[in-house]
């Protein structure tokens, strides 16, 4: 991240937290990063992507996605291999964290520096974003960090020259921020986080999917790189962590931690261990946002309002919803909690 990192100053509690990987993350969330990995991972080799990969954690944190990518299912089988990471972060408390979490793998550093000025430790083989650090920056911002960033990975890269750069920020349309659709950028409050301590807020940025598309051609053709491949994808639509705040939207209902209840009865201390599947509805009169938005929108909702209609058991019904999100993951329009894109690089 590259601005108001006090908003993290309660991040390492979170992050280190037992509830932080509820149901939602452990089944549904964290498996989606690992489907869109795999198949982003894929269509790289197909251009010539190596399978010893060196990589940038862009926004590491305390290793998160470093944790991710290990566990996605080609690395675990040996297909792609993690030869070098870097992790990168202005968060000395996250860093102490993840440099204490990796301290036994002579393969792992973690660095201080920002996103917006990658230092020039490539080429990498692999950019990973997880946590949308990317949306710290303004808009105006990001398409010279990205261009820096290309430009580390494939500088003096072996031929045929290939990165794959992941791209993760704020979707512009997500459920959770209807009240903000009419904002590019606003101060933004992770008050879900898993802390006692005061939580900020920090100006953070929202981007629908043809503005970052077309931003990460312009940042590849500045760095002297084509975009071989793109994919974009939406994640979270109806489970994001502001379902269970409210703070953005008027009326959502308590999404994700119904579905937790759901899938775990008694996890959610609150809530009946009998949850009312009618509780799920999502209802939302939208306000104004471009056509495709507005109806894909309205066929998720439509998709997931029947799921909550078939008789099945409170945790069938928690996967038949996950079911249904992932069905609507590929629009990549920025209608979930965060947008992120899989973009296959080469060198022009």
């Amino acid at each position: 991240m590259s601005e108001s990192h006090d908003a993290y100053a309660t991040a390492g509690q979170h992050y280190t937290s037992s509830t932080r990987r509820d149901w939602v993350k452990r089944a549904w969330e964290e498996p989606a990063f690992h489907r869109h990995l795999e198949a982003a991972l894929a269509r790289a080799a197909a251009h010539g992507l190596r399978a010893d990969l060196d990589v940038l954690d862009i926004g590491c944190g305390t290793g998160v996605a470093l944790d991710l990518l290990l566990a996605t299912p080609s690395l675990a089988a040996g297909r792609f291999r993690l030869a070098r990471a870097t992790g990168l972060d202005l968060d000395e408390g996250l860093l102490a964290i993840a440099r204490s979490r990796y301290a036994d793998d002579a393969r792992v550093a973690f660095v201080n520096g920002d996103l917006s000025a990658a230092p020039d430790t490539g080429p990498h083989d692999l950019v990973l974003s997880s946590g949308v650090p990317f949306s710290h920056l303004t808009p105006d911002r990001l398409e010279p960090a990205l261009a820096r960033i290309a430009q580390v990975a494939l500088t003096g890269a072996q031929d045929p020259g290939v990165a794959l750069l992941i791209v993760d920020v704020l979707g512009r349309y997500s459920l959770e921020w209807t009240s903000r659709w009419d904002r590019v950028r606003w101060d933004y409050r992770m008050s879900f986080f898993a802390t006692d301590g005061v939580i900020p807020a920090t100006p953070m940025t929202t981007w629908d999917g043809a503005e970052l598309a077309a931003t990460i051609g312009r940042a590849a053709a500045t760095a002297g790189a084509e975009v071989a491949d793109l994919m974009m994808v939406d994640r979270s639509l109806a489970v994001g962590r502001h379902t269970m705040t409210g703070e953005y939207t008027p009326g959502l209902p308590r999404l994700r931690d119904l579905v937790d209840a759901l899938a775990e009865p008694g996890s959610v201390s609150e809530l009946s261990v009998d949850v009312d599947p009618a509780l799920l509805r999502i209802d939302l009169t939208l306000p104004e946002a471009p056509d495709e938005v507005l109806a894909q929108h309205a066929a998720f909702a439509s998709a997931w309002n029947a799921a909550l209609t078939e008789p099945l058991a409170p945790a069938a019904l928690a996967e038949r919803l996950r079911s249904v999100e992932s069905e609507f993951e590929g629009a990549g329009l920025g209608l979930g909690h965060s947008l992120t894109a899989f973009a296959v690089l080469t060198a022009a």
